[in-house]
C-alpha cells in the first residue's frame, strides 16, 4: 500500500483560526490504484505542537486504519513543507 498523492487539495474556510480544515482526493496503489475523497483538519496548539484528524468519505475494500495512518503522515510532511493552501 502507497499514497500517491493527494490530488484537489482545497482548504475550507473555518471560523477558527487555529483549525484548518482541508478535503480532497487521496490516490493510493493498492492492488490497483484507488481514489478515495477525504477530509481532515490541522489543528495547531499554542505551544507549537498540532494535531491531524482524518476522515475517509468514500468506502474502499482495505482497513481504514492503515490508510488513515499513510495520510497522516503525508500531511504532516506537506504542513512542515508549507506546502498545504
Amino acid at each position: 500500500m502507497k499514497l500517491t498523492e493527494i490530488k484537489n487539495l482545497r482548504r475550507k474556510k473555518s471560523p477558527i483560526m487555529y483549525i484548518q480544515e482541508f478535503n480532497g482526493t487521496a490516490v493510493f496503489k493498492l492492488k490497483e490504484t484507488v481514489d478515495c475523497r477525504v477530509c481532515f483538519t490541522l489543528e495547531k496548539f499554542p505551544l507549537g505542537d498540532f494535531d491531524i484528524q482524518v476522515s475517509l468519505l468514500d468506502s474502499i475494500d482495505h482497513l481504514p486504519d492503515p490508510l488513515i495512518s499513510v495520510l497522516k503522515e503525508h500531511i504532516q510532511s506537506l504542513y512542515e513543507k508549507n506546502q498545504l493552501p
